[in-house]
């Protein structure tokens, strides 16, 4: 009986803010926001609240500020999982909504903790994790993906790096980065003497990104390259 109460009583809430979000009077909505995401009965409850919110600052032209409850919510729920996945790949999905409304100008300042994570990764290697994990629209954290393949592939530690890579060739596939996600999943590739990915591999690379297959030419079991120095077609 407690836990519907709960859930009406979160439901109710919820409504409210919803329908003073509709009102000129925003910062009363925000409060009954924060009075939902106070009372939700379980993780998914708070999310939708949170996202709730957020839509609703983006409606206002306060995508930024939305940002900001996005990304709160991140820090505080990044290893727990919704219905539809991981918290992380949700909160990306509605920044990337939000900033389709407000420009890349709204990420600014989340964009600069990213970096100034980043730059701290240098003494603190662990750090990278946090900052591909927090800031999932970031530009750093596209930088600190990379970097923690180069330092699993290092490690030998070549399946985590496998499976980061192609995570970001499945998340960040239009960035700049990706050709060169995409030239250092063939090393590893060959590393693990997995020769028919490597080769498939190289050919995606050729046809993407011309100019990054110049030079990549993943070897056979014996050595030596696949079509004698020129890449595969």
């Amino acid at each position: 009986i407690r836990q519907n109460a709960h859930r009406a009583l979160f439901t109710l809430l919820l409504a409210a803010a919803q329908e003073l979000s509709k009102g000129a009077d925003f910062e009363a909505a925000a409060k009954a926001y924060g009075e939902a995401v106070a009372a939700a009965p379980d993780v998914s409850a708070a999310w939708e609240a949170t996202r709730a919110f957020a839509t609703a600052c983006g409606a206002k032209g306060l995508a930024g500020r939305g940002i900001g409850l996005l990304q709160s919510f991140l820090a505080a729920h990044r290893s727990d999982r919704l219905s539809t996945g991981p918290v992380r790949l949700a909160v990306k999905t509605e920044v990337a909504v939000l900033l389709e409304k407000g420009g890349r100008e709204s990420y600014a300042e989340t964009e600069k903790q990213a970096r100034e994570m980043l730059a701290r990764s240098i003494d603190h290697p662990d750090l990278l994790d946090d900052v591909y994990d927090l800031f999932p629209n970031s530009l750093a954290a596209e930088e600190a993906a990379l970097a923690l393949a180069v330092r699993f592939r290092a490690a030998e530690r070549a399946e985590e790096a496998t499976a980061l890579l192609q995570e970001f060739l499945q998340e960040y596939g239009d960035s700049p980065k990706a050709a060169d996600a995409c030239a250092l999943l063939i090393l590893v590739a060959e590393s693990r003497g997995m020769w028919g990915t490597a080769r498939g591999l190289c050919q995606r690379l050729q046809r993407r990104w011309p100019e990054v297959a110049l030079g990549m030419v993943p070897a056979g079991p014996d050595g030596k390259p696949f079509t004698g120095g020129a890449l595969p077609h």
